[in-house]
């Protein structure tokens, strides 16, 4: 199994300078992970070094990091302020208050409304046989701290990001790691793979994946994408 092709590597500190930022990119190129991902304030830098990819390796960044208590007009306008230096994937953070407050009317409008821009804009890739620029769709992860919830709420997560078409259910954004084990974050991970059996939703775990052997775990659990900031 090749692990790299799993990882999105990933700089989201509060303070990280732009420097960390290319060092972080050449560590990426150099180790040939998947994504890369990191604040959308630095999309018009690394694109400028990154180009747009044959399809393979992609540029990720995040929107409603790290709580996800904005509206969907606030998340919607983020992605959109994106469109000339437009990331190929997104991971964004679901309004854990609503879920919280068992306002699932708010949680499936939010994400409805973020699938229904992201059919609107797109990223690009560089077809090798053409020559050019071709347009691809920007895949969409929702972060929803899943170790936090019970299974009933769990289930009704996935079930709505099934509804709505999201491309991945992703654990965390790791700031929220207090107290939370890593047989937790395993135990979420059987349930979401439980709840999004026969769909085409994907799992990402984030936060506390920092050697081979637990990225290999994992994997083996169903894991399609792995973002961390530890070189694996």
């Amino acid at each position: 199994m090749y692990l790299e092709e799993y990882i999105d590597y990933t700089i989201l500190k509060p303070f990280c300078k732009q420097e960390e930022v290319l060092a972080a990119y050449q560590t990426f190129k150099e180790r040939e992970y998947k994504g890369f991902c990191i604040p959308s304030c630095y999309l018009p830098f690394i694109r400028n070094e990154m180009g747009y990819s044959t399809g393979y390796r992609t540029l990720i960044t995040v929107v409603g990091f790290p709580f996800g208590y904005q509206t969907p007009e606030e998340k919607v306008q983020s992605i959109l302020s994106f469109k000339n230096n437009p990331p190929d994937e997104i991971d964004f953070v679901v309004n854990l208050s609503a879920i919280r407050s068992n306002d699932w009317g708010l949680v499936n409008e939010e994400l409805f409304t973020i699938r229904q821009i992201c059919n609107q804009i797109h990223s690009f890739y560089y077809n090798e046989t053409k020559k050019c620029l071709e347009p691809r769709k920007i895949k969409l992860k929702a972060i929803i701290e899943s170790p936090h919830w019970d299974d009933k709420t769990l289930e009704k997560i996935c079930l709505l990001c099934i509804a709505n078409k999201i491309h991945f259910i992703k654990t965390s954004t790791g700031y929220f790691e207090d107290g939370i084990t890593i047989e937790q974050k395993l135990e979420s991970i059987k349930k979401i793979g439980e709840y999004i059996k026969g769909s085409d939703v994907k799992i990402k775990i984030s936060g506390g994946i920092r050697d081979r052997e637990t990225a290999m775990k994992v994997i083996k659990l169903g894991v399609s994408r792995i973002g961390t900031s530890s070189p694996l």
